[in-house]
């Protein structure tokens, strides 16, 4: 048993999921907003605001805090005058108002602007937020160039969640490595995963956030069906039915068999502020029964819409016919890829780092971790309770269930038992999945163990069972 490799594999995963960060209140004294930062992101108090900034040299990128004259039931006054603080020190080409929403029981609206300076462009995210015991409206403003908005996006991301009238907690998931790689490339630009469910895999670039995008790639495997065209009938049928103004039809490629339906639909009722989305669906038989890519653009209005489609139509279509999607798993092999004994599929899109006998992978997010250990079959009953004893000390408590599962494949010879936890560290609960296979006069046996956070399992929990699913043995 490699004892030394346990305790570093385990340490890495904690470090990981604990992300350190701060919570940052607004007003200093009597805090009424808080948001989370980084731990070692500045802060400091000027006339009445209050700046946080990342500590690196020469990185434009800035928080504000700071108190607005418009009184909290005028928000188009507070708007307004948060335009106008934007306009004191760039010249606006774009602003995209938001529309009110309840984060973490605050109502707030983020709106969009492009601005130029003596410095050059800049991106500007304006966040009014009323709280019931402040008389006027709070502005929580985010100031930074391209290149630095895409380097911190997860950051920015965690920031706007966060918003909230008690300090937040502080979950694994938030402070991610900023040197994140894009997924793929599709019409120049770079997405990234930000959402799984069921079989669905969400990719947005870099500063968009999957509560309010404009630009959206998703990759599904649907089953149920086996001919395209059904399928694609279908999503006309239930889109049309759910949306009545909505605009569709389907383009056949017969020489491909290809099927691509094209959607412009209006947003639900109640909206606000309204948009109209485009959306084009590639619908194609493979192997593995149908696979459908969905590229949506959100517009202000039909007119907006209309004009990008017909100066776009042709030229996106061109792209998703030719897009070739990438993978949705990554394999890792033991020991080698030509003659492995153990294989497992962990998702495409989470980071996967391997040593000679075993793997680690994370979600973008940071909210949900794989761990995977080969040891010695014949140190088996004693590395199964050091590595139980190894996870344990890295939380505050931990409980087991009192009895683990266990299932046989007589066929393969391969035993797998299943532990389950839940552990805490300060007020975040962490679920554990912890299983072992065993193979009949096997020299190794596998630990494959899952951590995540509560929203780990909402967010990722169908891709973690597909990634046990997939766990193959010679």
């Amino acid at each position: 048993m490699n004892t030394s490799r346990l305790l570093c594999l385990t340490t890495f995963i904690f470090s990981s999921l604990l992300a350190a960060e701060q919570p940052i209140g607004f007003p200093k004294e009597k805090p009424l907003v808080y948001i989370a930062v980084p731990d070692d992101w500045l802060s400091a108090e000027e006339k009445g605001s209050l700046f946080v900034v990342p500590p690196v040299e020469n990185d434009p990128t800035a928080v504000e805090f700071s108190h607005l004259k418009a009184t909290k039931d005028n928000p188009a006054a507070a708007l307004a005058e948060a335009k106008a603080w934007a306009q004191e020190d760039f010249k606006l080409t774009s602003f995209e108002e938001g529309d009110w929403r309840n984060i973490n029981g605050l109502d707030v609206n983020l709106s969009r602007c492009i601005g130029e300076s003596k410095e050059g462009e800049s991106l500007l995210f304006l966040i009014l937020i009323r709280h019931p015991k402040a008389e006027t409206h709070l502005l929580l403003s985010l100031i930074s160039s391209p290149e630095k908005i895409e380097l911190h996006e997860k950051i920015i991301h965690r920031i706007f969640a966060s918003v909230g009238d008690e300090p937040p907690a502080l979950p694994a998931h938030v402070i991610a490595s900023e040197n994140e790689k894009a997924a793929f490339t599709f019409n120049e630009v770079s997405f990234f995963l930000r959402f799984t469910h069921q079989g669905m895999h969400e990719y947005l670039p870099a500063g968009e956030i999957v509560e309010d995008w404009k630009t959206l790639f998703s990759i599904q495997k649907v089953e149920g069906f086996d001919d395209p065209l059904a399928l694609a009938n279908k999503i006309i049928e239930n889109t049309q039915a759910t949306n009545p103004k909505s605009k569709a039809k389907v383009i056949t490629d017969e020489d491909t068999g290809i099927y691509i339906t094209d959607h412009l639909l209006p947003s639900p009722e109640g909206t606000t502020p309204p948009f109209v989305e485009w959306a084009l669906m590639r619908i194609q038989k493979n192997a593995n029964g149908l696979l459908c890519l969905q590229y949506s653009r959100r517009y202000s209005d039909y007119a907006t819409a209309e004009a990008a489609i017909d100066n776009e139509q042709k030229k996106i279509l061109s792209l998703l016919t030719e897009f070739s999607p990438p993978s949705l798993t990554q394999t890792y092999c033991y020991p080698n890829d030509k003659d492995p004994v153990f294989t497992i599929n962990f998702p495409a899109g989470w980071s996967l780092q391997t040593i000679e006998h075993g793997a680690f992978s994370e979600s973008p997010d940071r909210i949900a971790a794989f761990d995977a250990l080969l040891n010695d079959q014949a140190d088996f009953a004693t590395a199964t309770e050091d590595y139980k004893a190894k996870l344990s000390r890295n939380y505050d408590s931990i409980e087991w269930a009192p009895a683990p599962s266990q299932r046989t494949n007589e066929a393969l010879g391969v035993t797998s038992t299943h532990h389950q936890a839940i552990a805490m560290k300060g007020a975040l609960e962490i679920s554990i999945s912890f299983v072992t296979y065993v193979r009949k006069d096997g020299d190794k046996f596998l630990i494959l163990t899952s951590q995540r956070t509560q929203e780990g399992l909402e967010i990722h929990g169908d891709t973690i069972d597909q990634t046990f699913r997939s766990i193959r043995v010679k």
